[in-house]
């Protein structure tokens, strides 16, 4: 446990278990003397991380309280420093920072903070706080104790920080450290990891909507809303970027048209993931139908765009039975079928009688992000999107830094 590396200031440690089945009270047993202020508290039902933490921040009993994750290490002269700004500086509720993502931590690491430039957003000014919430609600604060019981919550079915800094600079300044304070971890148990699920995106968006609710006539006309999209540009390119690295097209496709809507990402961008990943999304698109039809069986038409689909979803679903439809007959279709034509050819759907069909060129065109036209290009074993209009080709080959950022790591 990095805290007991720390030589040069006292605390008193708070452990909030919230009813876990691992081993978390033997192992605060093993440590418990190596602390000489810790309370372990364990609730006998799990009630969530928001009531959890609202629990142990009001056990607090010293002058100022930290959050610290279990994914987290935070640097001690960065304590050190955090609680001499706040003592000399009454009128402030709190004081933040950024933190340092790394694959992995370092115990014992510490910052140099000489020269650190500490924002200040003054009470009450919360126009200017709205400008900066993203950078500023990233972490969580060091706090005046008083404050924090007196005034603040921990809210359910949000993330808490945008309204808890918001809340704070009602009673007071709220400062910022431009310098990392914190360690973090990235791992696959990050909650930043959810961030493609519906619940994260309501609790993202709910802590945005509690953070001005009670400010909101002193605010400019349309700042929630403008809040609101400025933190959804963000979040729907930050959840792209986690659907490509799972390699899910269709929902990198969910939220790339997402951060259309919210102008989040530009046509030439678009463009570029067309270029990169309109197959790829279509293929997913077609195996997603075909699973949730409980087809069995897939006919399709042989021609030469459509074999190249063909081959793919019978890799993505081995167990599938494919035949070619002229081997179909009239009225010998079931719900188990789905027929897999290039365009929607009346003529063959009405000679067979078909249900259950899926056009390629109108799904395709259904999951355009562009206006600009193309035409698919088969070759050999690839299918290539080509723009017709050779300026619009030239961009969809370059990779900007959003579509480099697209592909990178995610911290």
């Amino acid at each position: 446990m990095h805290l007991l590396t720390f030589s040069s200031i006292r605390f008193e440690l708070i452990i909030g278990d919230d009813a876990s089945t691992d081993n978390t009270e033997q192992i605060v047993d093993q440590y418990s003397d190596k602390f000489p202020h810790i309370i372990y508290h364990k609730h006998k039902e799990n009630i969530g991380f928001a009531r959890n933490m609202d629990v142990i921040l009001r056990m607090a009993r010293a002058e100022y309280i930290y959050i610290l994750s279990d994914d987290d290490l935070v640097f001690e002269n960065a304590l050190i420093l955090m609680k001499r700004i706040l003592d000399s500086r009454p009128t402030a509720s709190c004081i933040s920072g950024r933190y340092q993502s790394m694959e992995k931590t370092v115990i014992g690491l510490n910052k140099d903070y000489s020269g650190t430039q500490v924002r200040i957003f003054s009470q009450n000014d919360y126009v200017d706080l709205t400008e900066q919430f993203l950078t500023v609600s990233d972490g969580h604060p060091f706090i005046r104790r008083e404050i924090f019981q007196r005034y603040c919550t921990y809210n359910d079915r949000s993330f808490c920080l945008a309204a808890l800094f918001f809340k704070l600079l009602t009673h007071g300044d709220v400062l910022f450290l431009e310098q990392a304070i914190i360690q973090h971890t990235r791992s696959a148990g990050s909650l930043s990891t959810n961030l493609t699920e519906s619940w994260f995106i309501d609790y993202f968006v709910a802590d945005i909507e509690l953070a001005i609710a009670d400010i909101k006539d002193q605010l400019p006309a349309n700042k929630l809303d403008e809040m609101r999209n400025n933190a959804l540009k963000n979040l729907y390119f930050q959840a792209a970027r986690r659907a490509n690295l799972a390699k899910d097209y269709n929902l990198l496709w969910h939220f790339l048209k997402r951060a259309k809507a919210v102008d989040g990402v530009s046509i030439n961008f678009l463009v570029q993931c067309e270029k990169a990943y309109l197959v790829k999304a279509t293929i997913d698109r077609i195996a997603i139908i075909i699973h949730q039809l409980a087809a069995k069986t897939l006919y399709y038409q042989d021609t030469p765009f459509v074999s190249y689909f063909l081959h793919a979803i019978k890799t993505l679903i081995p167990e599938l039975k494919c035949e070619d439809i002229d081997s179909l007959k009239r009225d010998d279709n079931t719900q188990e079928q789905v027929h897999l034509l290039e365009t929607y050819n009346f003529e063959i759907i009405n000679a067979l009688n078909l249900n259950n069909i899926i056009s390629l060129s109108d799904l395709i065109n259904s999951l355009q992000l562009s206006p600009h036209a193309f035409n698919l290009i088969l070759d050999g074993d690839n299918l290539n999107i080509e723009f017709i209009d050779p300026e619009i080709m030239e961009i969809s080959m370059q990779h900007s830094q959003k579509f480099k950022v697209l592909h990178a790591r995610y911290e």
